[in-house]
């Protein structure tokens, strides 16, 4: 076991290190003495615990072998990609231009390449995985947790939107001809007939669905586009030994699922290089649907720092994605002291907030509001019958009594309702 170990320990990288900051130089002045102390960016450098992050990614290099780009480059160069909004390419490019930005990546004296190669950014996001995301995102909250502590959290989804045409039948299936031609052409596999001519054609005819007469030649279009798909896919299969095919084998299998879904089928694929893609009705008059996948977003009410940020597969019901969402915000080391605000269509988790209006949580239209929720000495007396108003008494998670005054039953969320 020790042996295989010191052989894969070959192929990973060596942490590198950043320069040393203790040595000066007699020719070039730092950086640190040229630059304004009270940029933003210069004192982001001075509150984060460089050593803890590069501690924390350590045990994903070896020992041994060429060294890596220092992890506080890398992680800089993530979070001034995030804050600026710039790609990977943009973001090395402007490195070189911005000193404030070499001095925050470790940097000592000004320098005049760039740091790394695009491709690099993304072999470290690949490297540190979801839970090294995770761990930036928590090092973020780090920096504003003294002050958000007392905030209330704001949980919410939306959809995250892939960059992918609009799916149609006909789109999807002149995509599934072009992919086995490519295969057939990189593996050498000559094919019957490749319908290089007749697909154009035949795409443009179902694209055309605005008079009765070409709707109708639409409809056969994308008819005939589907049959050339699956015959260019049987002929893929037959021809192609299986230590061939076996590195198509998911691309051949969700070719032949799009050609075979019809309109009302659930779990559709979307998209041929995307399959985990979902459509999403968000009910928008310009936008009815929306392909991608569901998130949710979890932030402080006030200063609006992100607290939590998770993909869901699929498109589950909002309320049931409240539960994963708190573990994320419990994982960073966030008290969970306060009542979360949500919107009206997310459901209440049971067991993580003990919310003292638990017990006055209304389904739909009847819903209570409190009017007075101040405590008071002596419990108030039961309103007479057939009157609107009746008081209550909830029970928190110490077993205490909170006398609450008058509630009123409306037909309207207000601000402190029970139902958030």
């Amino acid at each position: 076991t020790l042996q295989f170990q010191l052989f894969l320990e070959r192929f990973i990288p060596m942490k590198g290190n950043s320069p040393d900051s203790n040595q000066p130089s007699f020719l070039l002045p730092s950086l640190k003495e040229q630059l304004d102390a009270n940029h933003p960016i210069y004192q982001l450098n001075e509150r984060i615990n460089w050593s803890v992050i590069e501690e924390d990614f350590k045990k994903l290099y070896s020992h041994t072998g060429r060294p890596a780009k220092p992890v506080r480059l890398m992680v800089s160069l993530l979070l001034l990609k995030q804050l600026e909004d710039l790609s990977d390419e943009q973001v090395i490019r402007r490195w070189v231009d911005i000193p404030y930005w070499q001095y925050l990546s470790g940097e000592t004296h000004f320098q005049w390449k760039p740091p790394a190669a695009s491709s690099d950014l993304t072999h470290f996001r690949k490297r540190i995985g979801k839970k090294g995301a995770e761990r930036l995102l928590k090092l973020s909250i780090d920096l504003f947790n003294p002050k958000i502590q007392k905030e209330e959290v704001v949980i919410d989804t939306t959809v995250q939107e892939k960059n992918i045409t609009y799916p149609t039948d006909s789109k999807l299936a002149k995509k599934v001809i072009d992919t086995c031609r490519n295969i057939a052409k990189q593996e050498g596999i000559p094919l019957r007939q490749s319908y290089s001519r007749v697909t154009p054609q035949l795409l443009r005819q179902a694209s055309n669905r605005k008079s009765p007469v070409q709707k109708i030649k639409a409809r056969k279009a994308t008819r005939r586009l589907q049959t050339i798909g699956r015959a260019l896919v049987r002929e893929l299969v037959r021809k192609m030994p299986q230590k061939q095919i076996s590195p198509y084998a998911q691309t051949l299998l969700d070719a032949w699922s799009i050609l075979l879904q019809n309109k009302t089928d659930k779990h559709k694929i979307y998209s041929l290089h995307e399959p985990h893609v979902s459509c999403i009705s968000k009910g928008k008059a310009h936008k009815p649907f929306e392909f991608g996948s569901k998130v949710s977003i979890s932030r402080t009410r006030d200063s609006g720092i992100i607290l939590g940020a998770l993909s869901l597969p699929g498109n589950p019901y909002d309320g049931h994605t409240v539960q994963a969402v708190l573990k994320q915000i419990q994982k960073n080391r966030w008290k969970t002291a306060g009542n979360p605000h949500r919107r009206p269509g997310l459901q209440r988790p049971k067991g993580i907030w003990q919310n003292p209006f638990a017990d006055s949580f209304c389904p739909s239209k009847n819903r209570l509001s409190i009017r007075s929720a101040q405590a008071k000495d002596k419990i108030p007396q039961k309103s007479r019958a057939g009157s609107d108003h009746q008081s209550l008494k909830t029970t928190f998670s110490n077993g205490e009594m909170l006398p609450l005054g008058r509630i009123r039953r409306s037909n309207q969320c207000h601000t402190r309702c029970c139902c958030l």
